[in-house]
């Protein structure tokens, strides 16, 4: 059986009927004997040549890991694209676009594929095409940390969705998806030396997003690297008292008799019995002036 052949098989048994242009199209021989009752044709399904598809420019996914793409393209290559790509026609290009299935349409085309099994959608909004792309890749068993939380990040700013909601929809606790989103402050800098520290623990990444401002995080990766990158490390490293400047107190002189008290606060932590003193006279200078 040609690759052609098998693509084709599979798309049929996964999708029923696939109409392409070419003649002759017709069913796997064991669904004509097994009866198609209980079945619906489904006239969206179809094979599109690779070179008519094209990535989702807006697509919030930007980075696909080397190992895991080398991996889908092996198994591409052996056994076929088991899951169609969802894709709509844009007539301006005469060409489909890409809603899910990006990472499969990458490691197709390495694999040398010519046609990729699709279900056509209408064209989506710009959010539904965004919401359907973010709860895809958020389905994804390699997502990293930071991307998990840029994405649950979008969902609750862009489609205003309580954490509790988004929780409903990715499967996951509130605390889960709290802390997640949390880590979006990180800013990249900062990410990117973790990545060099070799630091992809979500738990470092908790903490870390706990930490006030970039120096503050600088300073926990520098002194953690110094202790060991491990979690409870991380633990003690975030409990350890942090270096504070602690504001000087101005300098009170207090005076307490019966019946009254005189204070005077100077602006610096100190002053001499002299400034004391002048202090107080231009004071009473000031009474016998009102």
């Amino acid at each position: 059986m040609s690759k052609l052949e098998k693509f084709k098989s599979i798309a049929q048994a996964a999708l029923g009927p696939v109409t392409t242009d070419e003649p002759g199209a017709t069913l796997p021989r064991e669904l004509e004997t097994v009866g198609l009752h209980g079945t619906e044709r489904l006239k969206a399904a179809r094979l599109i040549s690779i070179d008519r598809i094209s990535p989702d420019p807006t697509q919030p996914r930007k980075h696909f890991p080397e190992k895991s793409l080398r991996e889908l393209t092996a198994s591409i290559a052996a056994h076929g694209v088991l899951q169609p790509l969802t894709v709509f026609y844009h007539q301006g290009s005469d060409m489909f676009t890409i809603v899910t299935g990006e990472r499969r349409y990458r490691a197709a085309r390495r694999a040398g594929l010519k046609q990729l099994p699709c279900l056509l959608v209408n064209e989506p909004t710009d959010q539904e095409r965004l919401y359907q792309q973010l709860v895809e890749n958020l389905q994804r068993e390699d997502i990293t940390p930071f991307e998990e939380a840029d994405a649950l990040g979008v969902l609750a700013e862009k489609f205003q969705l309580k954490h509790q909601q988004i929780a409903r929809i990715v499967g996951k606790s509130r605390t889960y998806v709290t802390k997640t989103i949390g880590l979006a402050r990180i800013p990249e800098s900062i990410r990117r030396l973790c990545a060099q520290r070799g630091i992809t623990s979500r738990e470092h990444f908790t903490i870390l997003a706990q930490q006030k401002t970039e120096p503050a995080m600088v300073a926990f990766l520098d002194k953690l690297a110094q202790h060991g990158n491990d979690v409870r490390t991380a633990r003690k490293v975030a409990r350890s008292p942090r270096s504070r400047q602690h504001k000087s107190r101005p300098f009170e002189f207090r005076y307490q008799t019966r019946g009254y008290t005189v204070r005077v606060r100077f602006a610096t932590n100190k002053a001499s019995k002299q400034e004391i003193a002048s202090a107080l006279t231009q004071a009473l200078n000031s009474l016998a002036h009102e």
